[in-house]
């Protein structure tokens, strides 16, 4: 019982640094320091060391040869290679999915939006975010190709921190960036696995576009 309390209370402490890096509160070059946590959250090291090892695998956070641990920052080349890495697998992955989409998944799509859509409206942007990472981890999940899945895996909460910005400063609200996936529920409803493809890469790249002055 007490190793469940122990990995209940690492989750939560995890999520809460996590959010707090992707928000912006704890921010770039910050240092994490277990004792300072722990007071702060009222919890013992155990958990805490547990949340920084997972934040340090997801890449949030750096362990230093001193064991302290400070935020990682993602700059704009980083952010510039993580999309075009995207726009090459995401592409394939729709493309592949697209050949076995089943109702069901298109349900389950359409559930992903409705849940996008209660978060824009409570203003709880790290939800939307977060069910907006699922809306397009389906299409890794089901293309069947697992080094994929790891990358995409490996690249959901930097874009989530890239996001976490842009969506409040290019979309005038919130509902708009759940609403932006109703397109592709159409398009993927419609069986036309190109037109996906298409859609689905002018989608992952329009912010990218305005925020380099391209007209869309």
């Amino acid at each position: 019982m007490e190793k469940l309390r122990n990995v209940s209370l690492s989750k939560s402490v995890y999520t809460h640094l996590r959010n707090a890096i992707i928000t912006g509160e704890i921010k770039p070059g910050n240092p994490l320091l277990v004792l300072e946590i722990c007071d702060k959250l009222n919890v013992s090291q155990a958990p805490v060391r547990e949340a920084l090892e997972r934040l340090n695998q997801d890449g949030l956070i750096e362990r230093r040869p001193n064991k302290s641990a400070i935020v990682t920052d993602v700059s704009i080349e980083e952010v510039e290679a993580i999309y075009e890495l995207r726009s090459l697998i995401e592409g394939h992955a729709v493309r592949t999915t697209m050949k076995e989409i089943t109702k069901k998944d298109i349900g389950e799509l359409k559930i992903i939006y409705e849940e996008m859509k209660s978060a824009s409206l409570k203003n709880d942007l790290i939800l939307l975010n977060e069910k907006d990472m699922e809306f397009h981890r389906l299409f890794y999940q089901k293309c069947g190709n697992p080094m994929i899945l790891k990358t995409w895996n490996e690249i959901e909460l930097k874009i989530m921190r890239f996001i976490y910005t842009t969506n409040q400063v290019y979309f005038p609200s919130l509902d708009r960036v759940a609403d932006a996936h109703l397109p592709l529920i159409e398009v993927v409803a419609s069986g036309d696995g190109q037109k996906a493809e298409e859609l689905f890469l002018k989608h992952m790249k329009a912010v990218w576009w305005k925020m380099k002055g391209v007209s869309v």
